[in-house]
């Protein structure tokens, strides 16, 4: 009794370790990946440069003109004493306006080109969803008409080379009967009622033969014209994902067109802001250049203001930063604990032949304190981008070169390449490759990638 009580303890609890051993191989080779994910927005990002200058005793700001055209408004003489950012003059911006407005027009016309365009995506996937039915449908007749003709091969007996062996074996004996009878019937060995018999089944058989060969010939009309349905199912397949292809390459160019129509407003409007001149520090207005309704060249010098409180400091960049500066763009000057805010003055259009770079002032506000000669920190913004779609920097992954993200879509990681136009350690922004309220993911594992199940934070199992 007690072997038998041990050994069923013993089954017992080895089905219970069995038990646990399986929830928790299951736990462990559970693929589900948990992960972080965010919503991409879209914004306007800026990143900054750093770079090293030198301090000098002059505070003096050179005003230049970056267009040429009517000077329309002077609101300041020599001897005013003015603010950084106000107006030293303005020039007539009426053509800028106008290329403005037709680079709004544009980029209203690029978006409504980029709807139309996925529109006909659209209705194009839909052509193919509907050719995809009807293959299946020819498909499917195919296959009836086939069995049709299985069957009427099979009742009718048709051998491998077509032929309806049975039946003509059958109308065959029966001619042959009604034949001999006939012969019978001459001798008066057989009765007319058995010739007339002889001659019906003759008849019956004729007309079944008849009958299956006409049946014959209907199944393999059908298996044709199912063949033939499936041909032109397939042809309108071919069609149909070949617009499918053309209304992707479409959207694709509609996007393009949408980005260089974006661009193009950004550039007018930046251009635009060339006509309104405005101080770029604080302080005297020592000499005023240009008057009201008179023609002024672009780099004339429109105006110099000094102020005995600011210093200069000069720094250099590459060419690919110096196409970004303008005169009257802030920087901030560090030393130590301290900041002092400054613009930029002047950016040269030469190489420096020492360095190899070029080189910009910056006139500095209230860095009276800050000795000549001394080496500082100066920072300012070098790229800036606007209308474009902002993800974490850490959502980024590169693939020899090439950016991509991964996307929670349908509880699945999605991963989508991406063009990045500009990046920060915490942010970067992208040109193309996701939309805005797109889910990615910012959490990082190993498990993760396209098609991996994932979990987000937050979510219910």
């Amino acid at each position: 009794m007690k072997k038998q009580v041990t050994a069923l303890l013993v089954g017992v609890l080895a089905v219970g370790l069995a038990g646990c051993g399986a929830q928790e191989e299951a736990a462990v080779l559970d693929p589900t990946v948990h992960v972080e994910v965010t919503s991409v927005q879209v914004g306007s990002m800026t990143s900054e440069g750093t770079y090293i200058g030198t301090i000098s005793a002059e505070g003096t700001a050179t005003v230049v003109a970056q267009v040429s055209g009517t000077v329309l408004e002077v609101p300041v003489s020599a001897g005013d004493t003015v603010s950084a950012g106000d107006l030293l003059c303005r020039f007539d911006d009426a053509g800028a306006r106008l290329t403005l407005d037709n680079a709004r027009v544009g980029y209203s016309t690029a978006l409504a080109g980029l709807s139309s365009a996925q529109a006909g995506y659209k209705t194009a996937q839909a052509a193919l969803g509907s050719a995809e039915a009807g293959r299946q449908n020819a498909q499917a007749g195919a296959e009836s008409a086939q069995n049709s003709y299985d069957g009427a091969a099979a009742s009718y007996g048709i051998t491998e080379d077509g032929t309806l062996s049975l039946l003509e074996d059958q109308l065959r004996l029966t001619r042959d009967n009604y034949e001999d009878t006939k012969a019978l019937f001459e001798i008066g060995a057989a009765s007319q009622i058995e010739v007339d018999q002889a001659e019906a089944s003759v008849k019956s058989v004729e007309a079944s033969l008849a009958a299956a060969q006409a049946n014959l010939a209907a199944a393999q009309a059908g298996m044709q014209q199912a063949q033939a349905g499936i041909a032109s199912a397939e042809a309108g397949m071919a069609q149909a994902e070949a617009g499918v292809e053309s209304a992707q390459a479409g959207m694709q160019q509609a996007r393009a067109g949408v980005e260089q129509a974006r661009v193009g407003v950004e550039s007018a409007e930046y251009q635009l802001t060339f006509y309104h001149v405005t101080a770029p520090i604080s302080g005297v207005v020592e000499a005023v250049n240009v008057t009201p309704n008179s023609f002024a060249q672009a780099g004339t010098v429109a105006a110099v203001i000094s102020n005995a409180h600011n210093k200069t400091v000069t720094f250099y960049v590459t060419d690919a930063v110096r196409s970004t500066l303008q005169r009257g763009q802030a920087v901030t000057v560090t030393h130590g604990d301290r900041t002092y805010p400054g613009a930029v003055t002047e950016v040269s259009g030469v190489v420096d032949a020492y360095t190899g770079l070029f080189q910009v002032k910056a006139v500095i506000d209230g860095a009276q304190d800050l000795p000549d000669g001394l080496a500082v920190e100066i920072s300012t913004v070098t790229h800036a981008v606007s209308g474009q779609l902002l993800v974490p920097a850490n959502a980024l992954y590169y693939d020899d070169g090439d950016a991509y993200v991964y996307v929670a879509r349908d509880g699945a990681a999605v991963r989508t390449p991406v063009t990045v136009s500009l990046y920060t350690r915490e942010q970067a922004a992208l040109a193309q490759g996701l939309s805005a309220g797109d889910q990615v993911i910012t959490s990082w594992s190993a498990a993760l990638k396209d098609g991996a199940p994932i979990q987000p934070a937050g979510q219910a199992e």
